[in-house]
């Protein structure tokens, strides 16, 4: 049975029956896109096949979150793979191509996988591959999102296979039946219908206030976990203190996946652990009313409803009271959670139906502030990434997802290159107390050079031993014919920098740097470069050897530039011709000059 996605839900009190469009850029997870009606109106139904079976499933590609949801894609005889929506598993990731690659069974029955000459490689099991038969197990890697691939996985009894399935093997949705009614629901309780805590003096009943303390009982049991981004410890003590204040005898959290809007199971808890294997079965008419109406429902011996007359596998459960409660945050549904009982008629009541929606209510709070400190954490590190190379302002871009995608590959753009290093290092480190006084001095030079180049907007290619590499120019969407100005100012206010520091080295007795710049302007090409596991983004190309040539050609203290940046920025700086130079690389000799500072800035001082 295919997988059908559930829409992802608004944050109004009904959300929209159909799912917003996509972008067309995105990272969000794979969704197995395909023409089979939905077997459920808004829910998936996380069973590819009765656990009675005793013929071999199809193979499918698994693909697991990073908060453990587990989503399966069932696989054809043919199948596309790649960003582009037409394909049949669409995997919505940055570094994935349009048409990355394709998975086709071949006359023995093998699945054989093909590269489609996609950008990033295809890799299986760590190792590029353009055409491979895959085996069972496998590790696919496209882009960022990793897949398994599963082949023939037999059913198994229970006895067999006790404690070894997936949490998606141990729960179904059914679909709603032509005869669907509501007659066994017993009781609901709306989002609204909560009441606050009544003051200590003003509660006269018991029960009251045996109910408002195992409420807060369970907040407090919830609490004792701290902040954690672990899923599994959050939603397996949810129904651990659930269990612990129910007569319960199953219960299951599912949750909506943020990026895809399907609704899967996450964690199962019963309290016979002989009965492991039995299916935990939910009707996805009631599941829907709590998701949409955001509605806790008390189900009535649940076996009589006749939505579940043709289901053979729930009745033999004998589920004879049920609870099903949305779990609700800042006004978002993150998913549900359902408990039931298999001993009695009424196990529950509409106390027991508060309480569990008061532990819904705080889950999915820890749930909410789960994923907003893995977000930071994300963000943090990758800020961190980024900002060792890319100006903040185009950081801040790339954390927010408005940057361009980190993809291998190059474009040719007009830019400029800035080399700098310093005149005699190699005297200087001879006559140093030692490896670690350089080391400071190159620390402290470096910080100084790097702030410059950051506040001109300009992108940190390398340090190359006592070298900086930078350039402008090179984002895109940050092409302007300015790039040469501010790379030429930042030049200067690099010579700038490195007077004030040699001052204070003059002052502490130690000797001074003398640094050269050079700068170059022409055509290029930029963009992330290396191995998939290690990329730079650096610019390559004519104009960066010979940017480097010319800073060959600087004295200490000196900025020179060639005939192609001075032609840009000649009537906004002081410049002086130095005449032509040879320069290795090159049949004809290069135009230099000397930036000498900035005609504003000259006017400012009375120059």
């Amino acid at each position: 049975m295919h997988n059908t996605p559930l829409p992802n839900l608004a944050r109004g009190k009904r959300p929209a029956q159909t799912s917003p469009p996509v972008p067309s850029e995105d990272t969000r997870p794979p969704v197995r896109t395909n023409n089979d009606p939905a077997v459920a109106a808004k829910v998936i139904v996380p069973k590819l096949q009765g656990r009675d079976s005793i013929a071999p499933t199809k193979a499918r590609l698994v693909y697991t979150s990073v908060e453990g949801l587990e989503n399966e894609f069932v696989l054809d005889d043919k199948n596309t793979i790649g960003r582009h929506p037409k394909n049949s598993i669409r995997l919505h990731d940055r570094e994935v191509s349009k048409e990355h690659a394709i998975i086709d069974r071949n006359g023995k029955g093998e699945y054989q996988l093909i590269d489609l000459g996609s950008s990033n490689g295809t890799f299986v099991n760590d190792r590029r591959v353009k055409d491979v038969i895959l085996r069972d197990g496998d590790a696919l890697l496209f882009g960022s999102m990793e897949l398994t691939f599963r082949e023939n996985a037999v059913a198994v009894s229970a006895a067999d296979d006790r404690g070894k399935s997936s949490v998606r093997d141990q729960v179904t949705i059914l679909p709603a039946g032509p005869a669907a009614t509501a007659a066994h629901i017993h009781a609901t309780l709306d989002d609204a219908s909560e009441g606050d805590f009544l003051p200590g003096i003003e509660i006269a009943d018991v029960d009251v206030l045996r109910r408002d303390y195992d409420k807060l009982r369970a907040a407090h049991e919830l609490s004792r976990l701290g902040l954690t981004i672990d899923f599994g410890v959050l939603l397996s003590r949810t129904l651990d203190v659930a269990f612990s204040l129910l007569p319960a005898d199953n219960g299951v959290i599912l949750l909506v996946d943020p990026d895809t809007g399907v609704l899967l199971p996450h964690t199962v808890k019963r309290r016979e652990t002989a009965n492991n294997q039995a299916e935990i079965v939910l009707s996805s008419t009631i599941v829907n009313q709590c998701i949409n109406d955001r509605t806790s429902i008390l189900l009535s011996d649940a076996v009589l409803d006749p939505r579940f007359s043709g289901a053979q596998s729930i009745i033999a459960q004998g589920i004879r009271s049920a609870m099903v409660v949305p779990l609700v945050a800042n006004n978002t549904v993150y998913g549900i959670m359902h408990i039931d009982s298999r001993q009695r008629i009424g196990a529950f009541g509409e106390k027991d139906l508060q309480l569990l929606k008061a532990l819904a209510g705080q889950a999915a709070q820890s749930i909410a502030n789960s994923r907003l400190l893995r977000k930071v954490e994300d963000d943090a590190k990758t800020r961190g990434q980024l900002s060792r190379f890319l100006p903040p302002h185009v950081v801040e871009q790339m954390v927010n997802g408005k940057g361009q995608a980190i993809v291998k590959g190059g474009r040719e753009c007009d830019a400029t290159v800035l080399f700098s290093d310093i005149r005699g290092f190699t005297s200087m480190s001879e006559a140093a107390g030692g490896p670690h006084e350089i080391v400071n001095l190159l620390n402290d030079y470096f910080e100084r050079l790097v702030e410059v180049v950051f506040q001109h907007h300009g992108v940190l290619d390398k340090f190359i031993g006592d070298a900086l590499m930078a350039h402008w120019g090179t984002i895109q969407g940050e092409e302007n014919d300015d790039h040469t100005f501010l790379a030429v100012s930042g030049a200067l206010m690099l010579r700038d920098s490195i007077r004030e520091f040699n001052q204070e080295r003059v002052a502490e007795g130690l000797q001074p740097v003398g640094m050269g710049v050079g700068v170059n302007t022409g055509r290029l090409v930029a963009g992330y470069m290396g191995a998939k596991r290690r990329l730079e983004y650096t610019v390559i190309g004519d104009t960066v050897n010979t940017a480097s040539r010319v800073c060959g050609l600087a004295q200490p203290d000196q900025v020179v530039i060639s005939e192609s940046t001075y032609q840009r920025v000649a009537d906004r700086i002081e410049a002086r011709y130095l005449g032509v130079r040879q320069v290795k690389g090159k049949e004809q000799g290069v135009k230099i000059y000397e930036a000498v500072a900035l005609l504003g800035a000259m006017s400012d001082t009375g120059s």
